[in-house]
């Protein structure tokens, strides 16, 4: 039931214009809200009410009209000038990030085009603020048109960071058409590509989709030194690590930066059969590559307890058996020190 100001606002008229509720609204941002354009004028022009004040979730009236798609109560904020535009809520959202998020096109274009118009800085834009995976077609070509989904926010990350993480192919695929979208770029805090949060998140779609992009470099890796085909592999993601591989542009043998282990050296530890088969098929593995502390695959395998794994790598015939821990003992008095003891039989 309602009470306090929203019940006046109901009973009509308005009374207590400047008087806020529990909530911290007014009775400028419910009549917003519900369309009232009569109701919305007589704050207005009253002048009794601060038209940018914000409630106890940070939300500005125009925030709420926006949200609703009240067009003539946006008309009448935005006819102000003194009106934020770009006013953020607790949740980093904006009046424009609202009416994207519910698919309303006109206010998008009135937003817009109140934004250009103020001259806003490129950088005023927060690219979090627009849920990708909400937004529908028509609201992402007039954001795009208004030069709003390139810009990246102040971790770097642009929409296209959050749809190829989401799944969202339609809104990646609207994405990729524009020439200011870099499918390339990274995000500041862990310098992933579009392509590695895709990869973490098991987007196997996203994946084929973004691996398909003209120019999209498939083995960039983030900032902790891990290509996209490391990403999959540590993951176990078959799926994902065929379709990086069928690419046939994938650097099989690169190595992350924290360990120096290629995926091979990872899928022989983890001890995916699957996986270790799929990279020996490209032929371009290295049966004995080193991590940083001298391991080889096989080392790797003994040493996680990996059967099946130590057998994938011994029947190549070329895995390094003399392959020793750091100070210089065998394999085989390793894996019994480990519990392995039951590996010694694959062990010359």
């Amino acid at each position: 039931m309602a009470t306090g100001i929203q019940s006046s606002y109901y009973s009509k008229p308005v009374m207590l214009i400047s008087t806020q509720d529990v909530n911290g609204r007014s009775s400028l941002s419910y009549a917003a809200e519900h369309g009232d354009e009569a109701t919305t004028r007589l704050p207005l022009y009253t002048n009794t009410v601060d038209i940018n004040s914000k409630d106890k979730s940070g939300r500005s009236p125009l925030s709420y009209a926006a949200g609703k798609g009240n067009k003539s109560a946006v008309k009448l904020l935005l006819d102000i000038s003194s009106t934020d535009v770009n006013s953020k809520d607790n949740s980093n959202m904006t009046p424009l990030s609202h009416a994207a998020n519910n698919n309303h096109e006109s206010i998008v274009m009135m937003l817009s085009d109140r934004w250009n118009r103020d001259g806003r800085a490129a950088s005023d834009w927060q690219a979090d603020m627009f849920d990708p995976s909400m937004l529908h077609d028509p609201i992402v070509d007039i954001l795009l048109g208004k030069g709003k989904l390139d810009i990246a926010s102040e971790n770097g990350r642009s929409p296209l960071f959050w749809a190829a993480r989401a799944g969202a192919t339609t809104i990646v695929e609207l994405l990729l058409k524009s020439e200011k979208i870099n499918a390339n770029s990274k995000d500041i805090l862990f310098g992933r590509t579009p392509l590695l949060w895709a990869i973490e998140g098991g987007k196997e779609e996203m994946v084929k989709l973004l691996i398909d992009v003209p120019n999209n470099d498939v083995n960039l890796k983030s900032g902790q030194g891990r290509s996209p085909l490391l990403s999959a592999v540590f993951r176990e993601n078959e799926t994902i690590t065929k379709l990086l591989v069928s690419t046939g542009r994938v650097e099989v043998d690169s190595k992350d930066l924290n360990h120096d282990m290629t995926a091979f050296g990872y899928a022989a530890m983890i001890g995916n059969e699957a996986i270790m088969r799929l990279l020996l098929d490209t032929g371009m593995v290295g049966i004995n590559a080193k991590s940083r502390a001298g391991h080889t695959p096989l080392y790797h395998a003994v040493m996680s307890g990996r059967e099946a794994a130590m057998r994938i790598l011994l029947d190549t015939g070329r895995a390094d058996i003399e392959s020793r821990h750091l100070d210089g003992v065998p394999l085989l008095p390793v894996a019994a020190q480990k519990g392995h003891e039951g590996l010694a039989k694959f062990l010359p």
